[in-house]
């Protein structure tokens, strides 16, 4: 028999085994845990290197300048990333699948009238003539054309048996409106709806929609920006209607180009359209058209051939300013350029058409060493539709817009807004040190001889120093200009008018300092200008009247509106010169501070802007707002109006 402390040992020891046992068991379990939890990290945690493009596969392609130019702009360099955040976007995905599309419904007849010869009257007051502008309704001397849009709805149908309801969606469509010229009799006599094509969709950029009417008045043929869900992609559509017949109003043809749509224009039977096609990041080489300009029906469009691609020397960004030319009849592309690092302004003249891109620059200016801003302009011919590029010219400064640009016997003038950023040097006199100081803005006009492509005068920084160009106008031998420097919102307003008859001896005259700019300058009636703007702050309306002297320009008249709101593009704004008239829509409020929604027509008499009416409106989409006198009627269309006032 053990002794108490034979038995005591022996339990001892069996105690500590098992405690071994146990200490063995947890080292093993928080190994495993430790393991896997490492084993996790690696796999979810441990970072991998995405993105960037490997381009040698596509050497091969007649496109891999083009490859080669985009992909610094449009790939993001390789990232590091993990399969957790895979995991993680994978999850998302599964709860959130997708979006929303509407489905568009065919296009449908309105009904109208029969058949009923007409004549093509004029009523957008295009930069250049006999060069027809886009605009949102057209005229015959028969009928008013519209070109409306209504945003989509939902209807609730009710049975009546039933009582039961029923929701019908109605997309989003462009509506023809075809009124009759009648006077006061004159009313809606045929629409018709048109609606996108399965998988795109106008919503969204209805804005910029613009209609043309054929010579014969048979044809209407609509341009409009469209978005494709389908292919995540922007287009501008081209459709053409017969109106030929009212009462069987069809659509005839369709055709897409890629980009956005910019600005179009009709001269001798073919439409010169300008679309700017912006390319994605991180864009799939191997789908042409994610970075390739396509034109074409839908589901049957191709690439431009790479000889009708431009690439300039330095490409600055992944855009490009796609022209082309196209048959009014058919909707053939006959021609087409594309220009990759251009997306700005377009200005049609008779001859050419000029396409502006900004640069910024160094070199030497007013004998220092500055970093300025600068225009490339290139300038395509376009006789009998074929396009050819003629050559570029760079110009200091930046062009506001398209009236900041004419053509006039073999030269083209040029409005600039300059900046300068002077070089400063440090104390140590090393590179860094170095740095540059802005200068403040002025304004410039330049002209180029068109052939050569050179410049042949220059008016350097002609405006007080800080001024910019706000808008321009060129008539002939005499160009107009406003300048404006904003403090706050206090602004000031010079106007220029320049005698370019001798450009070995530019002359000029100006107002002087008035409070208020104009947004647009129009050359009126009698040698007058009238200048739309704002007043001494931004939500105010200025219009202003002006007119040259031997020594300066004066104003005649002058009409200012405070607390104003009124369109801010020229095209929604009435000008007949024959008549001395000028119409626009405003809101403002009067003396008792009650709203007043307004068509204002003014009349010039001879000395002064006379107010003839204020029409009232029902209408705030004032950028849609159109107007034409037509045998003493004054006949405004808009969204959601129509009214044909006598003009007294």
């Amino acid at each position: 028999m053990r002794s108490y402390y034979e038995r005591a040992e022996r339990i001892s020891k069996k105690v500590e085994v098992c405690k071994k046992r146990r200490r063995v068991k947890r080292i093993v379990v928080v190994s495993t845990v430790l393991s896997f939890i490492l084993i996790c990290n690696l796999v979810l945690f441990v970072p991998y290197q995405v993105g960037g493009v490997d381009l040698n596969r596509f050497r091969d392609s007649a496109y891999f300048s083009v490859i080669e130019s985009l992909s610094s702009l449009t790939h993001k360099k390789a990232r590091s990333t993990n399969n957790f955040e895979r995991l993680a976007a994978s999850v998302l995905k599964l709860i959130f699948p997708g979006g929303l599309s509407f489905a568009p419904q065919p296009p449908t007849d309105d009904g109208g009238n029969d058949t009923i010869d007409e004549s093509y009257e004029e009523v957008t007051d295009n930069q250049t003539q006999n060069v027809i502008e886009g605009d949102l309704f057209k005229r015959s001397d028969q009928y008013v054309y519209y070109l409306n849009y209504v945003s989509g709805s939902t209807q609730i149908i009710v049975d009546e048996e039933t009582q039961s309801k029923t929701e019908v969606a109605e997309p989003a469509r462009y509506v023809l409106q075809i009124y009759s010229i009648a006077k006061a009799d004159s009313s809606l006599v045929a629409s018709y709806n048109i609606f996108a094509e399965e998988g795109t969709t106008f919503l969204g950029y209805a804005t910029e929609r613009e209609m043309f009417l054929s010579e014969d008045c048979k044809t209407v043929t609509v341009v409009t920006p469209c978005y494709s869900s389908e292919e995540e992609l922007l287009y501008t559509a081209v459709l053409s209607l017969d109106v030929s017949d009212l009462s069987e109003i069809r659509e005839i043809k369709r055709v897409y180009i890629s980009g956005n749509y910019v600005s179009s224009r009709i001269t001798g039977g073919k439409m010169l359209l300008v679309s700017n096609f912006s390319v994605k990041n991180n864009v799939d080489y191997s789908q042409e058209a994610q970075f390739l300009p396509q034109t074409g029906e839908k589901g049957k469009m191709s690439p431009l051939p790479i000889g009708d691609i431009i690439l300039p020397d330095t490409v600055n960004s992944a855009r490009y300013t796609v022209v082309c030319s196209v048959d009014c009849g058919t909707l053939n592309i006959d021609d087409a350029l594309a220009f990759l690092s251009w997306s700005e302004e377009a200005y049609v003249s008779s001859e050419n058409i000029y396409l502006t891109r900004s640069l910024s620059q160094t070199g030497i200016r007013y004998g220092i060493q500055t970093k300025f801003e600068a225009t490339e302009i290139a300038s395509v011919s376009y006789s009998e539709g074929d396009l050819r590029l003629n050559g570029t010219v760079c110009v200091d400064g930046i062009v506001h817009n398209r009236y900041s640009m004419d053509e006039y016997e073999g030269v083209l003038r040029v409005f600039t807004t300059t900046k300068y950023y002077k070089l400063v040097v440090g104390s140590s006199g090393n590179e860094w040190g170095q740095s540059f100081e802005m200068s403040p803005d002025n304004a410039t006009l330049t002209c180029i001889d068109t052939e050569s492509l050179e410049q042949i005068a220059t008016v350097d920084r002609f405006a007080p120093n800080g001024d910019s160009v706000r808008s321009a106008r060129f008539d002939k031998n005499t160009a107009y200009v406003c300048t404006a420097v904003e403090y706050l919102e206090i602004v000031l307003d010079p106007v220029y008018v320049f005698d370019l008859s001798d450009y070995a001896n530019i002359t000029y005259t100006h107002t002087g300092t008035i409070p208020g700019y104009s947004l647009s300058l129009i050359n009126f009636t009698d040698g007058t200008l009238l200048g739309i703007g704002h007043y001494d702050t931004l939500d105010s309306l200025k219009i202003s009247l002006y007119q040259e002297t031997d020594s300066k320009v004066e104003i005649l008249s002058e009409i200012v509106f405070e607390n104003a709101e009124f369109s801010a593009q020229y095209k929604a704004y009435f000008i007949d010169r024959d008549l001395g008239l000028l119409g626009l829509a405003v809101e403002y409020y009067d003396q008792n501070k009650d709203p007043v929604n307004c068509y204002l027509l003014l009349r010039y008499d001879g000395y002064n802007l006379v107010p003839v009416a204020q029409i009232p409106l029902f209408d705030s989409v004032q950028d849609e707002i159109r107007a034409t006198e037509i045998d003493g009627f004054l006949y405004v269309f808009g969204r959601y109006t129509f009214e044909v006032y006598k003009i007294a």
